[in-house]
């Protein structure tokens, strides 16, 4: 259903016939025929690294014939298998196999196991490395063995990409899903291929070769030479879904795609000289080699221009220090000047910073052509991006207060002049703001004409938290601007009327007044002078004026006198007192009381629960009965009578 003109071929693997890859058992000649292969009822032929056993042929029936009746079933003691034996001598033996020109090369890899890998032949005393080359021997009519499986190792990965690409052939694994992510790192390795999952059966077989084979063909992808001087690009520009570098993914049938292919020669070498010197142009050959085409680009190298001849020498373009030729400056090397119009001098490599690195590592920067610079990533300055703004003094989130630049590579800020007072900003942080001692009425430093004068008052004191700048004002001036005494005693005079309104009826009721209230007399601004308090109600408030005539009243009284107290609530708390004082003591004593009587009660219950009486009788009754004996009775009674 995909094409008619096909071959196909034929061949298998098992393993190097060297212990430990096969068992330690001995085969004889004339009966090839060994032990029963595992649970097979077949016995088992004289294991083999690789056989080849049919040449491609469009003879489907003959391979059908052959794989039915003419496969040797052998077995190996591990599980990977030499699967990398096959394929390397598949694509060193071109001839053999049969390999046609201009056509799909595929190679289809069937298995269940692993592969063994270069190295792996040491565990059977396999030490040589795989030379790329054919080593087959005829054993019999169309059969092939690879005989040197014993001397060399299995190939390797950079060895079978190399044989893949010289051969234009595609592999496609067909692996069971346990094997199946080994080959995956395989194709991605070698760079081309692709993997199917194959039935425990093997009957989806036909299926993976259709389905595999068209996304292996719709993979193309063109092989770029690499030549010293010339830069060959290519480019997917229409009709292609899935870019890839040089190449173009998921291409379906019938699909057309347009590349463009740029060549680009920047300097004519030793070898491109040697070309021209026999003919005037060479052949540049661009392969895609899964569909095994090539095309030749004629081209025509032009290694001088006739405007060499026409030098300007330290023309001005060059910065003067270089000869304009043909457009181009070539800058003088003795003054070490580089750039496209000489305008960088130095050394042609940019600055090295931490750990010996240029730029101190890709982590804080990158080096630049303009001049080999330093283009520091986010955070990171400096000549070689050594020091970071992090470590830079700031304020409130802020380097240097934003009144300065931060110096590498000691982190310190350097503090610009203010505008006002024409003074550097000071402090660790540049926190320090000189403006601050600029009278607002006058625009003169600590209110002097002679800017020296008012630089000497402006002081500024930092401390961690806070830094503040103000003028030290001589005597017989007012703080905060050193004004005159009597102008200060004006402007609060001035003010007092609106900073009375302010008290009695608030902000908002007083017109023509520029006033603010202050909840902590603390948070007043430097710049304004405090006034006389002033009496209302009673109380002492607070109030400052600025140069500017606005106030700042503080609502919290600074003093205010004691107040009496009536007789009469002097009286009735006495009273109170008084009788709240007897209830206490009643109650107290009541109490006393009841604890006595409880502790009698519980006496008398202990004296009653010890009694050896009735409980019907009292111990506290006399009875009023007597006897009484009449002595003198009982001696008559004794006499005789007459």
């Amino acid at each position: 259903n995909i094409s008619r003109n096909y071959a196909v071929g034929f061949g298998s693997f098992v393993d190097k016939p060297v212990p430990p890859f096969i068992p330690n058992i001995p085969y004889s000649t004339s009966t090839p025929k060994g032990p029963v292969c595992f649970n097979r009822k077949t016995q088992c032929a004289e294991p083999y690294s690789y056989q080849h056993i049919l040449t491609l042929t469009n003879d489907s029936q003959k391979l059908q014939y052959i794989v039915n009746t003419q496969l040797n079933i052998s077995h190996s003691s591990d599980d990977p298998e030499s699967v990398l034996d096959g394929v390397g001598q598949v694509l060193a033996c071109k001839e053999l196999i049969g390999w046609r020109n201009e056509t799909f090369h595929m190679m289809m890899i069937i298995t269940d196991a692993k592969y063994h890998v270069a190295g792996d032949g040491k565990l059977g005393g396999v030490i040589v490395p795989f030379d790329g080359r054919c080593h087959m021997n005829k054993l019999a009519a169309n059969r092939y063995q690879y005989n040197q499986s014993t001397f060399y190792d299995y190939p390797s990965i950079p060895q079978l990409k190399n044989l893949f690409t010289d051969a234009s052939v595609t592999p496609i694994f067909a692996v069971t899903k346990i094997a199946q992510n080994y080959y995956k790192v395989l194709v991605n390795q070698l760079g081309t291929g692709v993997v199917g999952e194959l039935a425990n059966d093997s009957s989806n077989l036909a299926q993976i070769i259709a389905e595999e084979y068209l996304k292996a063909i719709g993979h193309i992808q063109f092989s770029v030479p690499q030549i010293d001087g010339l830069t060959v690009t290519v480019q997917a520009v229409s009709g292609c879904q899935t870019k890839k570098p040089s190449g173009c993914s998921d291409v379906k049938l019938e699909q057309q795609v347009t590349f463009r292919v740029t060549v680009a020669l920047h300097k004519c070498t030793v070898n491109i000289m040697r070309q021209l010197q026999s003919q005037q142009s060479f052949d540049l050959i661009l392969k895609i080699p899964v569909l095994a085409q090539e095309f030749t680009i004629h081209m025509t190298p032009v290694c001088k221009c006739s405007c060499e001849t026409e030098k300007e020498m330290n023309s001005a373009t060059c910065h003067a220090s270089g000869s304009l030729v043909c457009g181009l400056c070539s800058c003088n090397a003795e003054q070490k000047r580089f750039g496209t119009f000489c305008e960088c001098q130095g050394n042609q490599a940019c600055p090295i910073g931490l750990a010996n690195l240029n730029c101190s590592g890709a982590d804080r920067g990158t080096c630049s052509g303009n001049c080999f610079q330093c283009e520091c990533k986010e955070k990171y300055f400096g000549p070689a991006c050594q020091c970071n703004i992090e470590n830079c003094p700031a304020v409130k989130g802020q380097v240097c207060s934003n009144h300065g630049s931060c110096q590498c590579p000691h982190t310190i800020c350097e503090c610009n002049t203010a505008p006002l007072s024409q003074l550097k900003y000071s402090g660790t942080a540049c926190n320090c703001d000189p403006d601050l001692c600029v009278n607002p009425k006058t625009n003169a430093v600590c209110s002097r004409s002679n800017i020296t004068e008012g630089k000497s008052l402006c002081h500024c004191s930092e401390n961690t938290a806070v830094c503040k700048c103000g003028c030290t004002c001589p005597a017989g001036t007012a703080p905060p601007f050193c004004q005159d005494k009597t102008e200060v005693n004006n402007l609060c005079m001035t003010q007092e009327k609106c900073a009375l309104c302010v008290l009695r009826v608030g902000i908002s009721k007083c017109d023509g007044c520029k006033a603010e209230i202050l909840s902590d007399i603390a948070t007043v601004e430097l710049q304004k002078s405090r006034c006389p308090s002033i009496l209302l109600n009673g109380c002492y408030y607070d109030y400052f004026v600025n140069p500017l005539g606005k106030i700042s009243v503080s609502l919290v009284p600074d003093s205010c006198p004691p107040t009496s107290v009536s007789p009469w609530y002097i009286a009735i708390g006495v009273l109170g007192g008084v009788i709240i004082t007897g209830i206490i003591i009643l109650v107290l004593v009541k109490l006393i009381l009841l604890f006595m009587d409880c502790v009698e009660y519980k006496r008398f219950k202990k004296h009653l629960s010890e009694a050896s009486w009735a409980q019907n009788d009292n111990p506290l009754y006399v009875t009023p009965t007597r006897h009484y004996e009449n002595v003198a009775y009982e001696r008559n009674r004794s006499r005789p009578s007459n």
